[in-house]
């Protein structure tokens, strides 16, 4: 099956050359997927860790209310 629409030209669709179409073009050269999910979990965490810091338990949140109206304006089984 042939894809629908050429999206070749797009950065979405531009893929690390030797990673078999597997990994997205990168600015690391990763070429193996498992090494770019290493990577990007680590980059979770730290980040993660960053914020974490940046949180005080001084500070609060608040809730708005529940968007009850779907993208369409209501819910699909309403």
């Amino acid at each position: 099956m042939t894809d629908r629409y050429n999206t070749s030209h797009l950065i979405e669709d531009q893929y690390e050359p030797g990673s078999d179409g597997k990994v997205l073009q990168n600015l690391l050269g990763i070429t193996s997927p498992e090494e770019m999910e290493i990577a990007e979990t680590a980059d979770l965490w730290l980040v993660q860790e960053i914020l974490i810091g940046e949180v005080s338990s001084e500070q609060s949140f608040t809730v708005a209310p529940d968007n009850t109206d779907g993208p369409s304006g209501r819910f699909a089984d309403s």
